[in-house]
Order: C-alpha cells, then sequence, then structure tokens
C-alpha cells in the first residue's frame, strides 16, 4: 500500500488473449460514507484486493450472484463503485416487487 497516499496499490504479471505477456497495475481505495454529513472520507483501514469474484452464497455462479467482483481485471473502462445493502417493501407491507434506486449524485439506476 502507498502509505503516503492510503491507496492499496499492487501489480501482477498476466497474459492477455492473444498469449502476449501483460503487467497488471492494480490501485484501490476504500471510503466510508458518513450519511449524516452526506460525505465520503478515506477509510482508516483499506480493503485488500479481491483476487477473484465473490458470490452471495457459496461458490456457484450459477446458484449465486456476485457480491464483490475480481479487482484483477486485464482491462476496465471505468471504475467500480460497490454499495451493499437491501431493500425493503415500502411501507413494511409485504409485496410481490417493488421499485429500487441507487444514486450518487446526477448517476441513478433503478431496479424492480
Amino acid at each position: 500500500m502507498f502509505e503516503r497516499s492510503r491507496y492499496r496499490a499492487g501489480f501482477f504479471p498476466s497474459n492477455n488473449a492473444r498469449g502476449n505477456d501483460v503487467l497488471l497495475f492494480v490501485i484501490k481505495r476504500t471510503y466510508n460514507i458518513d450519511l449524516v454529513e452526506g460525505v465520503c472520507r478515506v477509510a482508516d483501514t483499506q480493503e485488500d484486493f479481491v483476487y477473484g469474484d465473490e458470490y452471495l452464497n457459496g461458490d456457484d455462479p450459477f446458484a449465486s450472484s456476485i457480491r464483490l467482483e475480481s479487482d484483477l481485471a486485464p482491462w476496465k473502462s471505468a471504475q467500480d463503485i460497490i454499495f451493499v445493502g437491501k431493500a425493503y417493501a415500502p411501507n413494511g407491507k409485504a409485496k410481490a416487487s417493488w421499485d429500487v434506486s441507487l444514486q450518487v449524485g446526477a448517476h441513478k439506476h433503478s431496479l424492480r
């Protein structure tokens, strides 16, 4: 980890799809969200790299959704932002389905 910046960083030798040698650089930073003040702060403890996909229920990708994706992707066109949470039925009344949304700044995504 780069102590002065509090980024976790590493490099990993690998091969691309054509079999050519590549050197993968990974830089990661963990934040805490203060819900009262509405700000993000660099976490005192930085999360380690995720070396392989982690699933919510066991290790079977056909029986579970992904909890965390591997940090060791040979190509990412953007950064990952992961929020882990739960959705509760509106007004505490059981329903078969309902819409949920997550918004960060101007970026918003909704699911049913």
